[in-house]
């Protein structure tokens, strides 16, 4: 596969990639905890669903059926979140199923949606760009179990 990376205009990586080996590096990166959500098992994926209320479990499975990530107006959609309310969806929606995360993993610190890193502050997007993302073993974990 032929690649060309350009960084600001600039090219960086113009050549021929393997694609299998970066998929290798991608799985073994996994191992080291560069990911924002908490793995999961298959099993604990399973587990995690069957706990959560309707409501909570759609909005996984958007998450999930979208590549692991949606954007603000989905979820506050979803949640049935009024205007911006960065601070309800945390309180309401994020900080319960982390705790139902906690219970299934049998760890204090859990995490399942994260905002994207890049994004910084919630508030800070006038747009509704930000976006929810489930990502590493826990979207692997979750894909599977609700698409088989």
């Amino acid at each position: 596969m032929h690649i060309e990376l350009h960084i600001d205009g600039v090219t960086v990586v113009d050549g021929e990639l393997d694609l299998r080996s970066v998929i290798n590096r991608l799985e073994e990166a996994e191992e080291y905890g560069l990911w924002a959500s908490s793995p999961l098992t298959f099993d604990q994926a399973k587990e995690l669903l069957i706990r959560l209320d309707t409501r909570t479990l759609e909005l996984v499975r958007q998450i999930v059926l979208r590549g692991g990530s949606i954007t603000w107006p989905h979820a506050a959609q979803i949640c049935g979140i009024p205007d911006e309310d960065y601070d309800a969806f945390y309180r309401e929606w994020v900080k319960p199923l982390n705790r139902v995360v906690a219970t299934v993993r049998g760890e204090e610190d859990s995490v399942l949606i994260a905002w994207r890193p890049d994004q910084g502050d919630w508030e800070s997007d006038a747009e509704g760009n930000t976006r929810f993302d489930i990502d590493g073993q826990a979207l692997k974990s979750l894909r599977k179990v609700l698409i088989g």
